[in-house]
């Protein structure tokens, strides 16, 4: 992997459609481990979305004080690191959730969405920092909205994170009691996924039909009015003697 120029002009609204989970590359296995509860996806994309921010920041800031050739092993022992720290957290202050997160901090996080696709380059530090944000949260949404699919429809809930008195169990009325069953099974992130990408998919084309008719009516508009009302081909009337 080659330390490669980013995109000039990535910004955080950019990233937001880049969704790995639209692409079924990097957001496959969280889609169809981690997805049964709402507050894991939350937990899990808050998780990457620290991780790939701080590496990205901190590979920026050393880039240009490090040779080329070792530059992406200290990328990656920056990352081992801040991931260590997520995860030790997590298992410190919530035990039953990192039991439930299992190997899929690490694993995802590095694997899957940091080594993937946040190789070091050259830009300023705010721009490195704004597109990892930004593909930090088009990933937590993206996991977040299948995860809300899957439990309302599989188990009838939203489950989010107790707060006070508040269990933070939402129940959906009809669904509680009469759940879609296969919305909570592999089988079922599976569909919700598929289904994703495609819509994801469609309004990727339907956005590249209006930049394609703009672009037209662009180009009629700049004609001057003799061309736009003279059909093409179409000569100079002859002068009579």
């Amino acid at each position: 992997m080659t330390d490669s120029e980013p995109k000039t002009g990535a910004s955080l609204t950019g990233s937001l459609f880049e969704s790995p989970l639209a692409l079924l590359v990097l957001g496959l296995f969280p889609s169809i481990a981690i997805t049964t509860h709402v507050s894991y996806a939350l937990a899990l994309g808050g998780g990457v979305l620290v991780v790939m921010a701080g590496s990205r920041l901190v590979a920026s800031l050393l880039a240009p004080v490090i040779p080329p050739r070792i530059r992406f092993g200290v990328h990656l022992v920056v990352i081992a690191t801040l991931v260590t720290a997520v995860d030790q957290a997590v298992r410190a202050y919530a035990p039953a959730l990192s039991k439930a997160l299992g190997i899929y901090v690490p694993l995802v996080a590095v694997n899957c969405l940091i080594l993937g696709r946040m190789a070091p380059g050259r830009s300023s530090a705010g721009k490195a920092v704004l597109g990892a944000l930004g593909m930090g949260v088009s990933f937590a949404l993206s996991l977040s909205l299948v995860a809300l699919v899957r439990e309302v429809l599989g188990s009838g809930t939203i489950t989010l994170f107790p707060f006070g008195r508040w269990n933070g169990i939402v129940t959906v009325a009809g669904l509680s009691r009469n759940p879609i069953g296969a919305f909570a099974l592999p089988a079922g992130a599976f569909l919700v996924v598929a289904y994703l990408a495609g819509l994801a998919n469609w309004a990727a084309l339907r956005r590249q039909e209006a930049r394609k008719g703009r672009a037209e009516e662009t180009g009629t508009s700049a004609r001057s009015p003799s061309e736009r009302e003279s059909p093409r081909g179409s000569s100079a009337p002859e002068a009579t003697g």
